[in-house]
């Protein structure tokens, strides 16, 4: 296929995805779909294989627009250093505060296993601790 078929194929298959119910939308429904949109044979190998290309990449990008929905509303975060982060993230019923240590990969932040994670009641219990760890630090400086 040329390149300005494959353009329109790929604006029909988002046309089509954009309204379809996607629980029960599959390849093998679209392809004939677009076929009648842009007229070209269904039966095609590579429209074939082309349209599976693009409904997977549509389905990634809805997932990946899903999840970072998710993270916005679930998870808070404050920065301390260029690496490492705070978060406030829901987990199995209960809140965590995090302080992890991230790395990125392919323009995503992602957590190491460099950090801890507090139920809220320890991170009370450290918050209470704070005045004494900070007269000990005083100690050692003077």
């Amino acid at each position: 296929m040329d390149e300005e078929l494959r353009e329109k194929v790929s604006e029909a298959i988002f046309d089509i995805l954009s309204s379809a119910d996607l629980t029960v939308m599959t390849t093998a429904m679209v392809r004939p779909t677009v076929s009648k949109h842009v007229n070209i044979d269904p039966s095609l190998p590579a429209l074939e294989i082309y349209v599976k290309y693009v409904v997977d990449s549509f389905y990634e990008s809805e997932q990946d627009e899903e999840e970072e929905s998710k993270r916005g509303e679930e998870e808070e975060s404050q920065q301390l250093t260029k690496k490492r982060l705070i978060t406030l993230q829901p987990y199995n019923g209960t809140t965590l505060v995090s302080i992890r240590e991230y790395f990125t990969r392919d323009g995503k932040e992602l957590p190491t296993s460099k950090g801890i994670s507090l139920p809220i009641d320890q991170w009370e219990d450290l918050k209470n601790t704070i005045p004494a760890i900070d007269r000990g630090i005083e100690k050692l400086e003077y």
